[in-house]
């Protein structure tokens, strides 16, 4: 009786020994599913190159893609929905965001899924098209939202709450925003696409706090639209851009230095490239289509030797436009928030506006004296500048503006500059109307600080002299 006692006892003890090592297994097999979106690859259509654009793929659908010994088998994760696309896995590796219709010309809508059993909630319900979700280290998840303003439709970036289901929006300047994900340090990464004639702003890559604070340029794009972005743990940021659904180029940024060190990635398929996504720091996952090449479907590519190796899916009849990785990540740093909704205001503090870059030691050249405040349809106000060029600035929170200098004669110095939005109880100060984070006017105490901020928008009486700076 004893014996057969042992002998369950040790039966019992394998079999639970077996169940940890299969859940050991499955957790290395996990690592390497990955999720794909596809197409089938006779759409092309001008509306579905115009959709594709901005990650809005008509029919699409997103699969996972799971190895096990060798052997790679899919299957279809949004086979409820009309079409699916933009999947971000969370920092466990065990949900996924993604965009989807229901159905046909419905609105874009964000749902999360749990990748274990499947489950899904509907996390926006809007009227008009929401996309590029991405999950943030407090748990709330920022994303892309059609809006009209000034008659134009454009995209706006969101945050949603999760704790208490409330939705913000973060961005107020003229442009179409699309997230592309959060740094290590915290910060947002987006794209920006310019819209309507009353956006000037270059294509450009922007970085800023996820409460929308802080938004600053970060690098500039060659092409249309950067539509993936990822950051590899050793600080090299690699995105992947292309002018609508046709194929494009990864190339990858230095964290510390973005402006200045971009450098194309995979020169012999750049121009064959139709998603991007990181598998690990020093590999790649790209997908091609080259007829000519014979090289269609999803690729392995080695960073150290520049090697291609696969496929390693592959599908006549479908088209992989999105990849995505299904690993544990490092949660990135958690920034507090300034952003007070019970101000209405913020302050701007420029040190030097009559500082810029190429400026010259002609005495003919034009001496900035003046700063104007530009508004979406008229001037703001029109303040003089302090004896060493600094201005301090109160502004209405939320509220777009462009900054352009003036001389004694209220001819334009230098601007207008891109859009700029303060979020309520922001503060935020610059150097000057420089060009490069490089350059720096002398370390001194601005004139300006010493006195009350100068409230904007100002007084009527105080905008006589505008009709003359037209």
């Amino acid at each position: 009786m004893q014996r057969r006692l042992q002998g369950l006892l040790v039966m019992r003890f394998l079999s639970v020994l077996a169940l940890v090592i299969f859940a050991s297994c499955q957790n290395e097999a996990g690592k390497q599913d990955m999720l794909f979106t596809v197409v089938q690859k006779d759409l092309n259509s001008a509306e579905t190159s115009y959709l594709e654009s901005f990650g809005l793929i008509s029919r699409a659908s997103i699969l996972v893609s799971s190895s096990l010994e060798g052997q790679i088998s899919t299957r279809s994760l949004t086979q409820d929905f009309y079409s699916a696309s933009n999947p971000n896995v969370d920092y466990n590796g065990k949900k996924m965001l993604f965009s989807a219709q229901k159905r046909d010309a419905g609105a874009w809508q964000i749902y999360e899924m749990d990748l274990e059993d499947g489950d899904v909630s509907q996390l926006t319900n809007s009227n008009t098209n929401c996309l590029s979700p991405v999950y943030l280290p407090d748990g709330s998840i920022v994303f892309s939202k059609e809006i009209e303003e000034d008659g134009i439709n454009q995209f706006a970036l969101f945050k949603l709450n999760r704790d208490k289901q409330i939705e913000e929006r973060i961005t107020y300047t003229p442009g179409s925003y699309f997230v592309l994900g959060t740094l290590h340090d915290g910060r947002i990464i987006c794209s920006k696409l310019r819209v309507g004639l009353n956006d000037e702003s270059q294509r450009k890559l922007l970085v800023m706090r996820p409460d929308g604070s802080k938004e600053m340029l970060f690098s500039e794009n060659d092409r249309t639209l950067v539509r993936s972005g990822v950051e590899s743990t050793d600080g090299t940021i690699y995105l992947f851009e292309s002018d609508g659904n046709i194929s494009g180029s990864v190339y990858g940024l230095g964290y510390n230095d973005p402006l200045h060190t971009k450098r194309i990635i995979a020169e012999k398929v750049s121009d064959k490239i139709m998603a991007m996504s990181l598998r690990a720091p020093d590999q790649l996952l790209v997908s091609l289509e080259d007829s000519e090449k014979n090289e269609q479907g999803v690729y392995e590519f080695k960073l150290n030797s520049d090697s291609l190796i696969g496929p390693i899916f592959k599908d006549k009849d479908l088209k992989v436009v999105g990849i995505a990785a299904i690993q544990k990540r490092k949660v990135p740093k958690k920034i507090p928030s300034e952003v007070n909704h019970e101000e209405q205001t913020a302050l701007l503090l420029c040190q030097d506006a009559g500082f810029y870059s190429f400026q010259t030691d002609d005495s003919k050249a034009q001496k900035a004296v003046k700063l104007e405040v530009m508004g979406k349809n008229s001037s703001m106000g029109i303040v003089d500048l302090e004896a060493d060029g600094s201005v301090y600035l109160k502004l209405q929170a939320d509220t777009p503006f462009r900054l352009r200098t003036l001389d004694a004669n209220n001819e334009v110095v230098n601007g207008p500059s891109s859009w700029i939005n303060l979020r309520p109880n922001e503060r935020r100060a610059c150097t000057g109307c420089h060009q490069g984070m490089d350059q720096a006017p002398d370390n001194r105490q601005p004139i300006a600080v010493t006195k009350e901020p100068i409230e904007i928008p100002r007084v009527s009486e105080l905008l006589a002299n505008h009709d003359k700076i037209e």
